[in-house]
């Protein structure tokens, strides 16, 4: 595996999963890696050939968001190799509200503000646990590129003056 231990946070309707990645350095069939869970989780499921864990609504009404997994990477040798690796995931229901990560700021901005001026501090506090380098994006309402996101604090920053 890449790594020993993955986290995800991920939406039960969500069409791509967290990916887990292993390698192995044989060649032929004996590198091909198929992906498995060491011991079926009832919601979850992982791609054999793409290593993409998969999440479904059954996995929210277990009662806790969090899921312990364990997915096991073989290879196509005789007798084939083996590596697990562990992952932890976040569920949230696309139903519930509580999209941890997914966030929306509205603010308003002064023409007379300086160029340079910090406008907003969206900081990661409730979630570093979960995403210890939150990545923050400005979706829309920026065509002139007049804001920049600094990250991992989430500190929007005016890169131009602003005039209507």
């Amino acid at each position: 595996f890449s790594q020993s231990s993955y986290k995800a946070n991920l939406l039960d309707s969500a069409e791509m999963g967290l990916t887990v990645n292993a390698t192995d350095k044989d060649s032929g069939v004996n590198a091909e890696v198929r992906y498995s869970l060491l011991t079926p989780v009832r919601g979850f499921t992982v791609d054999e050939r793409t290593g993409s864990v998969q999440v479904n609504r059954s996995a929210v009404a277990m009662g806790s968001p969090w899921q312990d997994l364990v997915v096991v990477a073989s290879d196509c040798g005789n007798p084939p190799l083996s590596a697990t690796a562990a992952v932890r995931v976040h569920v949230n229901s696309a139903g519930s509200g509580n999209m941890l990560g997914h966030h929306q700021f509205r603010i308003t901005v002064s023409e007379r503000t300086e160029k340079g001026s910090s406008l907003l501090k969206m900081g990661n506090t409730g979630i570093s646990e979960l995403v210890p380098n939150p990545q923050y994006n400005i979706i829309d309402g920026d065509p002139d590129g007049a804001f920049q996101i600094l990250s991992p604090q989430g500190e929007l920053v005016l890169l131009k003056s602003l005039d209507r």
